[in-house]
């Protein structure tokens, strides 16, 4: 074995080690390793004969058009967990009264009774692989035109993702010239993609899952802010935890007043916040970017014109509107992500896995759109959270692993992604799986304002590969077999 042979294979060697020494508490047990489905070459080829990169002359400077996922789940704490059906109680009140007024002063006099209730969410389970990596197929290059000296100009994942929707120890470091760290960079984006729509759209009934459980959705936040709420238990309707739900009929911000639904939402969430003297609560807005540019478009004018001049008399009232003053307004909103309403100033997050429609559903035109408004609370008197990441913690399966032989795993960040290799020769893969649900212990003191319809903005990229908005395009392998060549001896 050469040198430059033995260094390039050290290389691609030294990516996985790293991964291993980075997951805390790593595991190695000795003996051979598990042989199963790594048995050749499938994974992505940088360079040599099929390598993405192989093009003579290609410039140093590579730059990717790749849309990551932002919004609210990379902003939630996350806290291990291992209970499987876990019980989130209420106190939901107090029944009305029964029994007739005494007449006499020691008759018996009407009594009552304490409510309580549960709600409960389920863990999802969601794993990807790499492809299969031989070694050798790893350090080739097609010629000396086949450049290793790429530099990445601009990220790929979200580094706000980062332990939460992929594992904080896969890095772009190498990712244009180490195949092992390029299929990690995959996992890594497939798991971000997935946890991010879960988020939202997980269905958490067992629906979507599949027969063996080798895939679980947990139960996302539009099936948790939520009306019919039941009590996790007994099935006892709990209405007194419900959501409150409105729809905007699909009327245009445009044209349509936007600020009176928010601001009476606003106002019975914060009123009911104080008779319940779980106050102060600090509540996020949380919508898709192009809802965010329709609402903050109009929201100056507005909300300066409440209530809604329209209703009143012309020659009575008289409002007098600075331009610059409304367009000063919307852009220190848009500049600081906060909305004002009655008053009180909340921040907005922008999240781009929300769901949109477009013209393919009913009541919907070309060019028109619409999505959701959702105030979520954060956390209550006292800062105590109420929306949260919980995860199945894998590093209390060490003493169980430390039985086994043949075997190699591992975890990462604390705990929330549990790592596995499995090897044959030369080829190897590698697995990261998560536990993960999403907790919203106050779904009463969360609104959403559903069906709110805004055109004549250009929808942003979409991160989501199943959206109308997502754009694909190039390849991942270029000439198989190299370029034409002859020989007495091919």
């Amino acid at each position: 074995m050469t040198d430059k042979f033995a260094e390039a294979i050290e290389r691609q060697t030294q990516v996985l080690a790293q991964l291993v020494a980075q997951g805390q508490n790593k595991k190695e047990v000795g003996g051979p390793y598990v042989t199963k489905a790594a048995s050749g070459h499938s994974g992505t080829l940088l360079h040599g004969a099929g390598g993405m990169f192989n093009t003579p002359g290609l410039s140093e400077a590579i730059i990717s058009t790749h849309v990551p996922a932002q919004g609210l789940g990379q902003l939630l704490p996350a806290y291990p967990s291992n209970v499987t059906h876990p019980w989130f109680g209420f106190l939901t009140g107090f029944g009305n009264e029964s029994g007739a007024e005494p007449t006499n002063p020691c008759d018996d006099a009407p009594t009552g009774y304490m409510k309580t209730g549960t709600l409960t969410a389920r863990f999802g389970h969601i794993a990807r692989d790499t492809q299969t990596i031989r070694l050798p197929d790893t350090i080739t290059k097609l010629n000396r035109g086949d450049f290793t000296d790429l530099q990445l100009v601009n990220s790929i994942l979200n580094p706000d993702s980062s332990g939460v929707f992929y594992p904080n120890d896969i890095s772009e470091q190498g990712v244009l010239d180490m195949v092992t760290r390029a299929e990690q960079v995959i996992v890594g984006v497939n798991m971000e993609r997935k946890l991010s729509n879960l988020l939202w759209s997980g269905i958490g009934t067992g629906a979507n899952d599949t027969p063996g459980g080798g895939y679980k959705e947990f139960p996302g936040l539009d099936v948790q802010v939520a009306t019919g709420q039941l009590d996790a238990e007994t099935g006892a309707a709990m209405a007194s935890a419900d959501s409150l739900i409105l729809s905007f009929g699909y009327k245009d911000v445009a044209s349509s007043n936007i600020v009176d639904p928010i601001q009476k939402m606003e106002s019975y969430m914060y009123a009911l916040s104080l008779q319940t003297g779980i106050g102060p609560v600090e509540w996020v807005l949380v919508m898709r970017p192009e809802l965010w540019e329709a609402i903050s478009s109009v929201w100056p004018i507005q909300y300066n014109t409440q209530p809604d001049m329209s209703t009143l008399d012309a020659n009575r009232v008289r409002v007098l509107l600075d331009a610059r003053a409304n367009i000063d307004q919307r852009d220190m909103m848009r500049a600081g992500l906060y909305l004002d309403i009655n008053g009180r100033r909340y921040n907005v997050v922008l999240d781009n896995m929300i769901p949109m429609e477009n013209n393919a559903a009913v009541g919907l035109g070309v060019d028109e759109f619409a999505s959701a408004v959702y105030f979520l609370p954060l956390r209550v008197i006292g800062g105590l959270p109420v929306l949260y990441w919980e995860y199945l913690d894998h590093n209390l399966s060490v003493p169980q692993t430390s039985l086994l032989h043949g075997l190699e795993t591992w975890y990462s960040d604390g705990g929330r992604f549990l790592w596995s290799y499995d090897g044959k020769f030369t080829c190897f893969k590698m697995k990261a799986e998560t536990d993960p649900r999403v907790v919203l212990r106050t779904p009463h003191l969360a609104w959403k304002l559903e069906d709110v319809k805004f055109t004549n903005f250009i929808p942003h990229r979409d991160p989501d590969p199943t959206s109308d908005y997502w754009k694909n395009g190039g390849v991942s392998l270029r000439t198989i077999g190299g370029p034409t060549q002859y020989g007495a001896w091919l």
